[in-house]
């Protein structure tokens, strides 16, 4: 049963569902030595200004984690 406000995305609830659009990319310098270290940048779709920067790879799993790990279980249909 949905909930007033949500919405259905192909099928799947917006409290349960989240597309991302991930942007990884190399910078030459920064890393430890001044080695070649990656960047990311991740939106969430549909939601304009959500864009964020992460410097490292563990800096963006600890946000999807914390994200994710806020969703409220699905319920079965």
């Amino acid at each position: 049963m949905m909930t007033e406000g949500e919405v259905q995305v192909n099928g799947l609830s917006d409290l349960g569902y989240r597309a991302f659009l991930l942007r990884c990319w190399q910078e030459a310098t920064g890393g430890h030595d001044d080695e070649p270290v990656w960047r990311f940048g991740l939106v969430q779709a549909g939601h304009e200004g959500s864009g964020r920067g992460f410097a490292s790879l563990e800096a963006l799993m600890a946000f999807l984690h914390e994200e994710l790990g806020s969703v409220p279980p699905a319920q079965p249909k």
